[in-house]
């Protein structure tokens, strides 16, 4: 009978772990910056990849907006897709493709952006 109740606590707290992990959907996307074009006053701007990481993000756009990063942080990511252009270092976006669905708007929130060296 313990082992019944071990064996089902057990199951619980994978199903639990699983769903929270499921429901959690940031992550990094990874490519090389093939654009950029600012949006707004506020300095918010897109980006898109060479490669197919933002495909079902709507127009490929990746998406920085200043109302949701604030100036120093939106100046630094335009600043990494910029040298992703000039170098061809891949930049990465933190982005919850979960959130707004499949080709819904895919916002850059949380680290933001990184830049890696190939």
């Amino acid at each position: 009978m313990m082992i019944k109740k071990l064996t089902l606590a057990a199951l619980s707290l994978s199903l639990l772990c699983s769903s929270s992990y499921v429901e959690a959907g940031a992550a990094w996307y990874v490519g090389q910056v093939k654009r950029v074009a600012l949006l707004s006053s506020d300095g918010s701007f897109i980006v898109t990849f060479k490669n197919e990481a933002l495909d079902n993000c709507k127009y490929k756009y990746g998406y920085f907006m200043g109302s949701e990063l604030g100036e120093k942080r939106l100046n630094n990511a335009y600043a990494m897709a910029l040298t992703s252009i000039a170098s061809g270092m891949d930049m990465g976006i933190v982005i919850d493709k979960a959130k707004n669905g499949d080709g819904g708007l895919c916002h850059a929130y949380g680290m933001t952006a990184d830049l890696r060296a190939k």
